[in-house]
């Protein structure tokens, strides 16, 4: 229901917001300071779609994961997750018909990642995988989680 939206809303938000307030080092260059300005403005955007679809799941290995859906956006944040181990990361992937599309590869912060992609669209899911450090053109492991907007 709406009040459960709202709540997966709020704790997405709480994570999101964490990635978009930059240190006082990353306002001193410009290229930073830009990236994180649109960073925050991209997740404004998707939070107030009035559209916007909120999915979760477990992690497996543990964790949880929240994704915002809205247009060609999505928003992907994880919390509680296990370290991936040395030389690996967690890696985003879109996938459109069954395929995996790489995105960003997911700095680990104390068991939490999040990041957003604009190459979402209708129909598409968000899955996460441990790849190599540096990521993967293709998925070389399971993924441990998969949201899914239907």
């Amino acid at each position: 229901g709406p009040s459960r939206r709202t709540a997966w809303l709020a704790v997405a938000a709480t994570a999101l917001g964490a990635a978009v307030i930059p240190s006082a080092v990353a306002w001193q260059q410009a290229q930073q300071a830009h990236r994180a300005e649109q960073q925050a403005e991209a997740i404004a955007d998707v939070l107030a779609d009035p559209a916007a679809r909120v999915v979760h799941a477990n992690v497996t290995g543990g964790g949880v994961a929240v994704g915002i859906l809205a247009g060609q956006r999505a928003l992907f944040t994880a919390s509680g997750l296990a370290d991936p181990g040395v030389g690996k990361v967690y890696q985003l992937w879109v996938l459109r018909d069954g395929k995996p599309l790489p995105d960003a590869v997911l700095p680990n912060d104390a068991g939490c990642v999040r990041a957003i992609t604009d190459k979402f669209a209708a129909g598409d899911s968000l899955a996460v995988t441990i790849e190599p450090t540096g990521g993967s053109m293709q998925p070389t492991t399971a993924p441990v989680v998969v949201l899914a907007a239907a």
